[in-house]
């Protein structure tokens, strides 16, 4: 494949590196303490709330939106004036083909509302897809320079200082970003007379950076240190390769302060081919070969001492606890009869009156009536049955006057009433709700694999076979999962009130949202950079052949990170780009 070359005078080029600097360097230092009104009272498996407050997503998100529109009319014009782009390239193709994917899932989508703004809290909308589309389109169209990559680099690294910067004092318990000097400067103007904490903003000794959340400070991470540590080895002077160094060591201390899991395992697979590309730099000096190792072993060893060997618990917590005693293995409502199921023991209630306060019951266990029951120093009814001994029953009234029937089983509080007549579950948001066993795929027994994400993982497959191809909407994966599955959030969580908005697994995530189309259209452009990388690569010059294959070895190891992460407005620019540079790169040849 060979693409048109552009004039040598481009009048565009510095939009496009200015944009490629944005998108990539300056998105994610982004933050703004913003009110937003969300309609969430409209589901009843969330509080019945419609006013929210953002600080991390929100302002991301509209920066990407402006990029992309921006981005969208500068590739047109290169286009109409450079000819940049052959249509026929097969990059193009894959693009078109998966932008207008996106548009028909949002058609199509169960919500068009959540499509068109995004869910709360991520906010990655129809409209940032295509932005992450268009801006990638535009970045692949560029003919980078040496001048350009070195500048572009510059800017991605002095990100990196500021981003490990705020992380480690964020891991000692001082705010750079969000205390009383600087909140002025960030506080939305509709804010002014709000009365706002930012108390859960940074949980302190967890470093969250400006990422939100310390899962998107590793994914984030997953994509940084290949290219931190990639400029340390290829470094020649030696005040530089000093100043890598030391950022490497700070990038990796901010991913252990993390404890983001899915980082470190993207990294992991990401360091034999550090170690492929830069065979001869590292063969050839023995010292600095030692003198990497020697980082990441102090380093890690050097937390793990602080930390009391945080990092290696956390790891071993993957494999460890994936499955715990089934306490509960289900409960059901036939007519005014509530059925559950405790380990293969059958505990039946039949409600025989509720009127006028009066409260009339049945129990039977394992099909026999249960004939003798006693009052707690609770006034809980209580059971003999040894099978029972964690189990209570008591009538609760509701602040409206409403009665209902609560079941304390193992810990954790179950209600029913009545709601037009017709016994329902009352879930812990105060909403009547169905109460349904959800279809599962996979991980029986074995739910709580990689924090719980065996069991979203097991209801989530049946999700793309109901809707393969085009997916329920862009960003309703929490609108699409079964929120209904109390009884298997309880079994995965050991609570029953987790909102599951997200898949934890990029690949899962785009599948349900936008449908298999689309994901294969991910993954073509991904392959594509990989076949590009190996086949056309080593034709170019030796810098440029070095800037490809260090974001070939980062991307790498996000897409291995992304088996335990989303697509994120705050982790997700940063990948688009790079993956834009690196095509550019790897598929232009010589010139």
């Amino acid at each position: 494949m060979k693409k048109k070359k552009a004039l040598i005078k481009d009048s565009t080029s510095w939009l496009v590196i200015t944009i490629s600097i944005l998108f990539v360097a300056i998105i994610p230092l982004l933050i703004r303490i913003t009110a937003v009104t969300y309609p969430m009272d409209q589901f009843s498996w969330y509080p019945n709330e419609t006013q929210f407050y953002d600080i991390y997503a929100l302002i991301k998100s509209n920066a990407i939106l402006i990029i992309g529109i921006v981005s969208l009319f500068t590739f047109a014009f290169r286009q109409y004036k450079y000819k940049s782009l052959i249509i026929r390239d097969p990059i193009v193709i894959i693009t078109i083909i998966f932008a207008l994917t996106i548009i028909v899932s949002h058609i199509t989508s169960i919500n068009p509302l959540v499509s068109s703004r995004g869910y709360l809290e991520r906010y990655e909308s129809t409209w940032v897809w295509l932005s992450y589309l268009s801006t990638f389109l535009l970045i692949y169209s560029f003919s980078w320079k040496e001048e350009q990559l070195k500048l572009f680099i510059k800017a991605f690294v002095i990100s990196n200082v500021i981003l490990s910067t705020i992380g480690i004092f964020q891991y000692f318990g001082i705010d750079l970003v969000l205390n009383n000097f600087t909140r002025s400067f960030i506080t939305a103007l509709n804010m002014s007379n709000v009365d706002f904490t930012t108390e859960y903003a940074i949980n302190y000794k967890v470093i969250v950076q400006t990422l939100y959340h310390y899962n998107y400070v590793g994914f984030y991470i997953s994509l940084s240190f290949p290219i931190i540590l990639s400029l340390f080895i290829k470094e020649q002077s030696i005040k530089l390769k000093l100043f890598y160094g030391v950022l490497s060591a700070s990038v990796l201390l901010n991913l252990l302060g993390s404890s983001a899991r899915g980082g470190l395992v993207g990294i992991a697979a990401a360091i034999p081919f550090i170690i492929f590309f830069n065979r001869k730099t590292l063969f050839k000096n023995l010292k600095l070969s030692i003198s990497v190792v020697l980082i990441l072993i102090i380093v890690f060893i050097g937390f793990e001492s602080y930390s009391d060997n945080f990092v290696t618990k956390r790891l071993t917590s993957i494999f460890t606890s994936v499955s715990a005693p089934e306490l509960i293995s289900n409960i059901e409502i036939h007519d005014d009869t509530i059925a559950i199921d405790l380990n293969g023991n059958i505990f039946e209630i039949e409600i025989v009156t509720h009127e006028n306060s009066l409260w009339q019951m049945n129990y039977r266990f394992n099909g026999s009536e249960i004939s003798e029951t006693e009052f707690n120093n609770r006034e809980h009814v209580v059971f003999k049955e040894p099978e029972l001994k964690q189990v209570s029953n008591y009538i609760v009234k509701m602040d409206d006057g409403t009665e209902l029937i609560a079941f304390d089983l193992y810990g954790s509080t179950w209600y029913f009433g009545y709601d037009n007549n017709e016994l329902r579950y009352m879930n812990p948001f105060g909403n009547f709700d169905k109460l349904q066993k959800a279809d599962s795929i996979g991980f029986e027994d074995k739910e709580r694999l990689g924090s719980s994400r065996g069991y979203i993982w097991s209801r989530s497959i049946p999700l793309i076979i109901d809707k393969p191809f085009i997916g329920y909407g862009p960003d309703t994966f929490a609108l699409a999962f079964p929120q209904y599955d109390y009884v298997g959030k309880f079994k995965a969580y050991n609570t029953n009130n987790m909102i599951v908005d997200k898949a934890h697994n990029m690949y899962i995530n785009i599948a349900i949202n936008c449908g298999l189309i689309a994901l294969i259209s991910y993954l073509a452009l991904f392959s594509m950079f990989v076949i590009y990388t190996f086949k056309y690569s080593k034709l170019n010059n030796e810098y440029t052949r070095f800037i490809t294959t260090m974001i070939f070895v980062s991307l790498i190891s996000y897409s291995v990170a992304s088996i335990f992460n989303d697509s994120s407005v705050l982790v997700s620019p940063v990948y688009w780009g790079f993956l834009g540079i690196g095509l550019s790169l790897a598929s232009r040849k010589a010139e």
